[in-house]
């Protein structure tokens, strides 16, 4: 019956090891997600506002 409880308890350590493992990755590839959505949005203001710039430019005849 030890021997049994000792296998089990070492079964159960390398499970959560695994989970943990898995966890650690998810939770990697979210903030990685994050960022890129932050750099997406970062690009498309400063390409609206470039717009905005050039337009205002037009109407005032620098272009």
């Amino acid at each position: 019956m030890l021997q049994f409880m000792k296998k089990w308890h070492q079964a159960f350590k390398e499970d959560k090891a695994v989970r943990d493992a898995i966890e650690a990755e998810c939770e990697l590839e979210a903030k990685d997600q994050e960022n890129q959505s932050a750099k997406y949005r970062f690009i498309e203001a400063l390409s609206e506002a470039s717009e905005e710039h050039y337009e205002e430019c037009c109407r005032r005849g620098y272009h």
